[in-house]
């Protein structure tokens, strides 16, 4: 299981929104869900690699609003939409028939204090370069990108929350260099994300420096939690030992000391931390 909060604040009070890679709703209860979702505070959550019938996520999340798309083939794939707010309508499709979406995306339109907030779970296909399972890959992105305007029309507040299966740039995936040919950084793959989020180009040191800070609150706040959940996120022993640093207000620079590392790889390690938990600002 991994998951990323983030608080929106653009509707009439802050509601905080959770996005879960569950790998399997019943085993991420059986690992803990349950505690850390209560110890996040969440208000929406946002599943991915569901594997169940929406009978076993009722059993899962009791008393939350849900809805949910299944997969076509048993214990595969499947998304939802958790809510401690009213859900007033959802959707599941996702261009025509000929896109390759069922159990891969699914809308909730939620009351919050009579304002709209559109939530969408996504769940883009890992892909194959060369195959029809990388054709798939485009035609669900294609589509995705089709539908992002409309979400957006006339000012309607929506997020789109998920596992992407997409590095954007290089500070998102460890070992780029030996990725580039491969599904997940493919350069056709990367374009899309430049026209969804916009081109920013690599990091500067400034950006390096403000994505420190943030991971060292994200550290210091959720340093226990981070450490209960190390079997699940799958976190090495130099990370965790790069979290713990920077839980204690370490900088990259006197990690790199501490541990005999360059500065860079201290901060590629703490990217690759942040993935892991998925953690997006």
């Amino acid at each position: 299981m991994s998951g990323a909060v983030a608080t929106v604040e653009r509707v009439p009070r802050p509601i905080r929104i959770a996005s879960v890679n569950v790998n399997g709703i019943r085993a991420a209860v059986r690992n803990g869900m349950a505690g850390w979702l209560d110890q996040a505070d969440v208000d929406i959550l946002a599943l991915q690699e569901v594997r169940a019938e929406l009978s076993h996520v009722e059993s899962a999340l009791p008393g939350w609003n849900l809805v949910h798309d299944e997969s076509l083939t048993k214990g595969r794939s499947g998304v939802a939409v958790a809510s401690r707010l009213p859900i007033a309508a959802w959707r599941v499709e996702l261009g025509d028939e000929t896109v390759d979406s069922r159990g891969r995306w699914i809308e909730a339109d939620i009351d919050v204090d009579g304002e709209r907030l559109t939530v969408v779970s996504a769940y883009v296909h890992s892909g194959e370069d060369g195959t029809p399972r990388q054709d798939a890959k485009y035609g669900f992105l294609d589509a995705m990108e089709r539908r992002m305007p409309d979400l957006a029309a006339d000012g309607s507040l929506a997020v789109i929350m998920g596992d992407l299966n997409v590095g954007h740039r290089t500070l998102d995936i460890k070992n780029w260099k030996g990725n580039v040919k491969k599904a997940g950084f493919l350069p056709r793959e990367r374009a899309y994300f430049d026209r969804f989020l916009g081109d920013a180009g690599e990091p500067d040191r400034g950006e390096l420096a403000l994505i420190a800070l943030d991971a060292a609150l994200i550290f210091q706040r959720y340093y226990e939690v981070i450490l209960s959940l190390d079997s699940i996120t799958g976190l090495n022993d130099r990370e965790i030992q790069i979290v713990r640093w920077t839980s204690e207000g370490k900088t990259s620079a006197e990690i790199a000391i501490i541990l005999g590392l360059s500065e860079h790889t201290v901060n590629s390690y703490i990217a690759a931390v942040l993935r892991k938990l998925h953690v997006v600002n």
